[in-house]
């Protein structure tokens, strides 16, 4: 059956097209484990996701039905060439005459747009009907982001050939790696090291302005950091910081999650702003990476703080820094946010093992949080009391709350 005369008797009658959807919906979470999927209504009002979804004819219905003077033209541009058809771009570029842009929506929206999301046929369809004054850096910036390794080095060839010949006319091009980005550091974000490898021999230049280690952390691109380490080419950057002077290193320590990363960077001599390091560490709550760190250290163990530590391998980690002879300090916060949290665990070891205890809020936070077994050992082992309940109302409390 021809498209046209699909759309018209099928997918135009309601009931119809509900139990066709309705089966198509059961397909898609047959194979891809979910019922997301766009209504075929709000599809057919959408410029956007018909351009994305290739439905060329429905698009200029589209267009003969409403007025379009503020469309977003840039996001249905972009929307085209994601769906990678290059007779709805070319449709979009004679309606919108946007080959006679020169702001907004132009030529190069398109060419930036095709680099990033791997279209090399718009690319090249582009360069063969229209001449235009094309970003090449731009594009070859955001070309890593395709994935496609022909796609930056067409575009890592033009844009050479561009740069020569501006430098053949005494016409010295300053490159803003602030505003306009760094091919380097998105090759790094993906994670692509052939891409990188690429980069060193064709626009070396681009190295020493580049953030690869802090974007490879970022994208927790661990085999991709542990290649950069090891390499001769690129680990004279590894203590490369940002403006806030948080390096690769600070990141990881931030990130809870990155524990092999931090491992990582500390086994390779990284700096990091941290003075008390091992505060830091221990709040990640990974015994690996506290002796990971402290095996590398060689200097008299400084203190750390309780109040820092993480509430859900407390314990472990208490243990953990005694035995390597850590010395240990508190305030009444680290009771008080172990009440917070409801780790009651953490509550006990503190009362019985150290003598700072905690603050009036303490009870308070837990019966705000209904954290009942927390209150009760509270009401029968601390003498701090509460700022808004009596003794009585906290007694009455606790027994309508208990589970029996």
């Amino acid at each position: 059956m021809e498209k046209q005369l699909f759309i018209s008797i099928v997918i135009n009658n309601r009931y119809l097209s509900k139990i066709i959807f309705k089966y198509v919906s059961e397909i898609c979470y047959e194979i891809n484990h979910s019922r997301r999927h766009i209504d075929w209504y709000l599809l057919r009002e959408s410029p956007n996701l018909l351009a994305l979804n290739r439905y060329y004819d429905l698009l200029k219905q589209w267009f003969q039905r409403y007025r379009y003077e503020k469309i977003d033209l840039e996001s249905l541009v972009v929307a085209a060439v994601i769906g990678g058809s290059i007779e709805i771009v070319d449709h979009l570029i004679d309606r919108f005459q946007i080959d006679r842009q020169t702001d907004r929506c132009t030529l190069n929206t398109i060419l930036i747009a095709a680099s990033k999301y791997n279209r090399l046929t718009i690319i090249q369809h582009l360069w063969n009907q229209y001449q235009f004054e094309w970003n090449y850096y731009k594009s070859m910036v955001l070309a890593p982001y395709s994935k496609n390794i022909d796609i930056l080095s067409l575009l890592v060839d033009r844009y050479n050939k561009h740069e020569l010949f501006q430098q053949q006319q005494q016409k010295f091009v300053e490159i803003d790696y602030d505003k306009d980005g760094n091919v380097f550091d998105n090759a790094a974000y993906v994670g692509n090291i052939e891409m990188l490898e690429y980069l060193r021999e064709s626009r070396t230049k681009d190295l020493e302005h580049s953030f690869i280690f802090i974007k490879a952390v970022t994208s927790d691109q661990l085999e991709l950091l542990r290649y950069l380490l090891a390499s001769s080419d690129f680990n004279h950057l590894k203590d490369v910081h940002l403006v806030n002077n948080l390096t690769a290193l600070d990141i990881a320590l931030q990130r809870k999650h990155q524990v092999e990363i931090a491992i990582s960077l500390l086994d390779a001599g990284c700096k990091t702003r941290y003075t008390g390091i091992m505060n830091r560490i221990s709040s990640i709550g990974s015994i690996k990476l506290m002796e990971s760190y402290h095996r590398r250290n060689f200097t008299e163990p400084t203190s750390v703080s309780l109040d820092h530590l993480n509430y859900y391998n407390y314990i472990e980690s208490v243990k953990w820094l005694q035995s390597h002879s850590y010395p240990l300090t508190a305030t009444t916060n680290a009771m008080d946010t172990a009440c917070r949290l409801g780790n009651l665990e953490v509550v006990k070891y503190l009362h019985y093992n150290r003598s700072e205890g905690c603050t009036m809020e303490a009870i308070d936070i837990s019966i705000e949080n209904d954290h009942v077994e927390v209150v009760k050992f509270l009401y029968q082992n601390r003498t701090e009391g509460s700022k808004k309940m009596s003794s009585q109302e906290i007694s009455k409390w606790i027994n309508e709350n208990q589970k029996i």
